[in-house]
């Protein structure tokens, strides 16, 4: 079976807040008729290394795993375990999470909060951000190989809306019925890169420094690259870099957004990230 390649476009996915909204029928739809394990990404999303997929299917379907993660950021928050068992080109993942129990982690980390609970359990130290972010181990928007029936089984209940908090506590309720029967992993190494020069929203906005709109930073980006002014493979294996962006921003002749104000921006962005442990230096 071919291991189809399936590129989406969605709002930047935040593992610090990992609650979105927005349409995805197109996308479920695309993953209902794609083969039994497929590779999905972001749009924002590149390979840095060259792997051979019809191997990486045939040792999926070997080990029966249901998720591989292709990148993790050099974070191991998000893939914490118990054991590693070492295969040709993936690595399986025993998760180690703090309970497995839906309704526990339903209360825990997802939605339950009266009587302000969920600011004693952080005072307890019962619901800590690296306790929660262990749950990536087992879950993640993109940037990885899904098997095609787990990747429908995250979307119950989600009345053609993603809901990446509602996705997750899916898969708690899938790991705790199966976790005996299939398998977690990831790739030997990260093959994969994210871009953090730009995002396709504005959603957590008045977090960052800079008064950025993304729209409008994305339309002269999109300009650029129209008038043959922008190579966008230019600065490959890496994102795009920091003169280039300069150049295209002072060249603007509507002056519609400051180098300084995009800086700031970008650092508030990848700061989120690097708060939680993700390494971005060369990014």
């Amino acid at each position: 079976m071919e291991l189809k390649i399936l590129s989406i476009s969605l709002q930047q996915s935040n593992p610090i807040v990992g609650d979105f909204s927005y349409n995805s029928a197109l996308i479920l739809e695309a993953a209902k008729n794609a083969s039994d394990n497929f590779i999905l990404i972001e749009d924002d999303t590149w390979f840095i290394e060259d792997i051979d997929l019809e191997v990486l299917e045939n040792e999926i379907q070997l080990n029966n795993v249901i998720i591989t993660k292709l990148f993790w950021l050099g974070n191991p928050i998000l893939n914490q375990n118990k054991k590693e068992i070492l295969k040709n080109y993936i690595v399986l993942l025993k998760p180690k999470l703090f309970t497995i129990i839906p309704m526990l982690y339903y209360f825990i980390f997802y939605k339950f909060d009266r009587f302000k609970i969920r600011k004693t359990l952080r005072f307890l130290k019962i619901n800590t951000e690296e306790k929660r972010l262990a749950y990536y181990t087992i879950y993640a928007v993109a940037g990885m190989v899904f098997n095609r029936d787990y990747y429908t089984k995250l979307w119950e209940n989600h009345k053609n809306k993603v809901n990446e908090g509602l996705q997750m506590f899916n898969a708690v309720k899938f790991y705790s019925k199966n976790k005996s029967n299939h398998k977690y992993a990831k790739y030997k190494q990260e093959v994969l890169r994210t871009g953090f020069m730009s995002s396709a929203t504005n959603e957590h906005k008045e977090n960052y420094k800079g008064n950025v709109d993304m729209f409008i930073f994305n339309k002269i980006l999109s300009e650029s690259w129209y008038d043959n002014k922008f190579d966008v493979l230019k600065s490959l294996p890496n994102d795009i870099d920091e003169q280039t962006i300069n150049k295209i921003l002072e060249d603007d002749n509507e002056k519609r957004i400051a180098f300084s104000d995009w800086l700031l921006w970008k650092n508030d962005f990848k700061n989120e990230y690097e708060s939680i442990g993700c390494i971005l230096d060369d990014v």
